[in-house]
């Protein structure tokens, strides 16, 4: 009788330990789940912050794309007109020399 008593209790604690280890199971994947979400709002919000200064940088790069054309095309125009003037300066030595 008091074997069966004693596997009785030993059985009685055994369950009490599987409903500690299951509380905590449960304790620690609410834990999980709340740092999974966690890290999705914080993932969403970078994400969102990316895509925010990827704009902005495209629309500097732009206007940058815009100036770099105009100065190109001041820089040749510039260089036609020096050019002109250097074909001027030929022609007068020239006209000068005879």
């Amino acid at each position: 009788k008091r074997a069966n008593e004693d596997q009785a209790k030993e059985l009685e604690d055994q369950k009490e330990e599987i409903k500690r280890q299951g509380k905590v199971a449960e304790e620690q994947q609410g834990r999980i789940d709340s740092l999974l979400r966690t890290q999705n709002i914080l993932q969403s919000e970078k994400e969102e912050e990316l895509r925010r200064n990827i704009g902005h940088l495209t629309a500097a790069l732009a206007g940058k794309e815009a100036v770099i054309a105009n100065m190109v095309k001041e820089v040749s125009r510039r260089s036609d007109a020096i050019r002109s003037c250097g074909e001027e300066i030929v022609r007068l030595r020239r006209a000068n020399a005879e």
